[in-house]
């Protein structure tokens, strides 16, 4: 399972004769600048080039007067100068100053949301309709998308789906797992995304209470995570590990696999969709996936 990368500490000849509040508008917008960065870059595509040499423009000035200021302080109190010469001398203070970029760069990572599961979901039905489908539009907004935050549940599910879906041989154009061969498994390649996206949802505070039902509300919560999604994840993990049971030669391995399979089952179990099915109907249905594992898991018992 991946790491979650820790936050590194700013090293402490940063922080000498600094005040709090400079350490605090610093680490916002050494936070902030990534974001910015990536919203340019979406800002320069071709479609969007005018915006951007606007933007690039007001983007420049502001940066130079916060320069010539001073510091990265300086640079806060340079936007509220260039503020108070434009509009006079009813200004916003520096932290709502620093909320209104956050704003604006939020904006722009749910545009990007959007962008991305348009793309996946076009060129995923074009792979179901026609044999093949073109991810290279989706790949592009979720790059961007992992420019502007990767504690996004977005970016590590959509990780995982699109490296399924482009294997046509292990997967079906709907993420489910085929039949494999005697003694085949799936790679941790296809896995490691969908873990990340786990390991984070535990670190979270525990909202995922709400019974908002349907995969709909993944996209309302900001943050990208939701019981659906997280199901889900569960109910492909089960199949695979099921599929890679069913082809074990070894019994050992194939009650450890189908008891694996069964964990994760349960916990997609949990998921009710709005029509009141327990789990998911797509792939091998949870409800059957479970009686299945729960058959094969007794007659392995018997043979003993």
């Amino acid at each position: 399972m991946p790491d979650l990368r820790d936050g590194l500490a700013a090293a402490p000849s940063e922080h000498v004769g600094a005040s709090r509040s400079d350490i605090a508008v610093q680490d916002q917008v050494r936070g902030l600048l990534p974001k910015a960065l990536s919203y340019l870059h979406h800002l320069l595509k071709i479609e969007r080039r005018h915006w951007a040499i606007v933007t690039a423009a007001a983007f420049g000035v502001a940066l130079t007067v916060g320069h010539v200021v001073g510091g990265v302080s300086g640079l806060v109190d340079g936007y509220e100068r260039v503020a108070r010469a434009w509009f006079g001398k009813k200004v916003l203070p520096e932290v709502a100053s620093l909320s209104t970029i956050g704003d604006q760069l939020s904006t722009h990572g749910r545009l990007l949301v959007n962008e991305l599961r348009s793309e996946f979901t076009r060129a995923r039905n074009k792979l179901e309709a026609m044999g093949s489908g073109d991810f290279s539009r989706a790949e592009k907004a979720l790059a961007s998308l992992h420019r502007v935050d990767e504690r996004v549940g977005h970016v590590w599910y959509f990780e995982g789906e699109i490296k399924r879906v482009k294997n046509t041989t292990m997967f079906t154009s709907k993420s489910c797992p085929n039949t494999l061969p005697s003694g085949g498994q799936i790679p941790d390649f296809y896995h490691q995304d969908f873990y990340r996206y786990l390991e984070i949802a535990r670190l979270r505070p525990g909202d995922d209470g709400v019974k908002d039902l349907g995969s709909e509300v993944c996209y309302q919560q900001s943050d990208g995570f939701c019981i659906q999604r997280t199901a889900w994840i569960h109910h492909l993990f089960a199949n695979d590990l099921y599929q890679e049971a069913l082809a074990s030669a070894a019994a050992a391995d194939r009650a450890q696999k189908l008891k694996r399979a069964a964990a994760h089952a349960h916990e997609a179990s949990r998921y009710h969709e709005p029509e009141g099915v327990e789990g998911f109907d797509q792939c091998t249905g949870t409800v059957a996936l479970e009686q299945e594992i729960d058959r094969e898991l007794k007659n392995l018992e018997q043979k003993r």
